[in-house]
């Protein structure tokens, strides 16, 4: 079978500008099914790296990404432009009729963006997947099942804890606990660091129908996190650790001849322990792959991405009012725009 035909739209750093495995390049070579065949970006240098690095002719390589849209017949389109700047490159692409747009994290810096892409994707039935890594992870999969089959029983904590910036990064733990479960948000509240940058680390709170509270911790700096997620059920609790590689699934029994208290007994849970970021991109090509041959929506939706994005507001606007917002965002919010800069 050919290969998917793929155009990058913005070469930095985690398209694979210098290489790299935990990067959309490596990602798009490796799968099997795929293989990049145009670029674009505004800064020749980085086009000229990734070019050379992923072997794209320099007659497909464009310093547009409206030339490259033009001037291709791409399958699949990758959007790995500055948080600012996704949004006209994933409307552009689904009016030129490209059927799967995977765009990086964040979905956008505003819901009112977000809300374009999305609008525009979906009137030109194009599938649109945001880049939240841990959505593609197959033992994060495997914990979403146990979570919404009810294995773990009536869930009403998860706890995911991240690093800075809240939304360059902490889009991650917000999406990575919204993945464990159906019920819909109805309010936040947060907490910033006091940095002199738009998009500081903080911490929120997040209400949840039928009781179910999450609770994000995206505080630490990069270099001192380790990334972490909790899942408590009243039947039972899993936690995982990424760096550590350690994943757990125990079963709560009630104490015998006790009137309150509990029993942990850790249960066995062959689950992939992979941590190589490689390895996640390359899933995230193939599910891109898969949603495109198969004509269906993917694992990680532009709506699952405006909801992260849309709770990450909140806890911005609630730390600046010291009031609770409500979920999704009032029409007079959703302008809002958080200019996160990565940094």
């Amino acid at each position: 079978m050919a290969r998917l035909k793929v155009g990058i739209i913005g070469t930095g750093g985690i398209a694979g500008k210098g290489g790299g495995q935990g990067t959309h390049g490596y990602g798009f070579t490796t799968c099997e099914k795929t293989q990049i065949v145009a670029a674009a970006d505004l800064v020749p240098a980085n086009l000229e790296r990734f070019a050379q690095h992923w072997n794209v002719p320099r007659e497909h390589c464009y310093p547009d990404h409206r030339k490259l849209l033009e001037s291709e017949k791409l399958d699949i389109v990758s959007v790995a432009t500055h948080n600012l700047h996704h949004a006209q490159p994933v409307i552009d692409a689904a009016r030129a009729g490209v059927k799967v747009i995977v765009v990086e994290k964040p979905i956008a810096t505003s819901a009112a963006e977000a809300d374009e892409m999305i609008g525009a994707c979906r009137e030109a039935r194009a599938h649109l997947i945001v880049e939240h890594t841990r959505r593609f992870h197959r033992g994060y999969l495997a914990l979403r099942q146990m979570a919404l089959a009810g294995d773990l029983g009536k869930v009403s904590v998860i706890t995911s804890h991240g690093c800075r910036p809240l939304l360059h990064n902490g889009t991650h733990s917000v999406d990575l606990a919204f993945m464990m479960t159906h019920q819909r948000p109805l309010r936040a509240c947060g907490f910033l660091s006091d940095e002199p940058v738009a998009d500081p680390g903080g911490y929120g709170l997040i209400a949840c129908e039928g009781g179910l509270v999450i609770a994000v911790n995206c505080v630490p700096d990069r270099r001192d996190f380790y990334s972490s997620l909790e899942v408590h059920g009243n039947q039972g609790r899993a936690t995982s650790n990424e760096f550590f590689q350690d994943w757990h699934l125990y079963r709560l029994e009630p104490t015998p001849g006790r009137g309150y208290g509990a029993t942990f007994t850790e249960k066995p849970w062959d689950v992939n322990r992979s941590y190589d970021l490689g390895e996640w991109f390359c899933w995230m090509a193939e599910e891109a792959a898969d949603c495109f041959l198969e004509d269906r929506e993917g694992v990680s939706t532009g709506e699952e991405g405006l909801k992260t994005l849309e709770a990450i507001v909140a806890m911005q606007i609630s730390h600046k009012l010291s009031t609770w917002v409500d979920l999704p965002l009032k029409e007079g919010l959703r302008d809002y725009r958080v200019r996160s800069t990565g940094q």
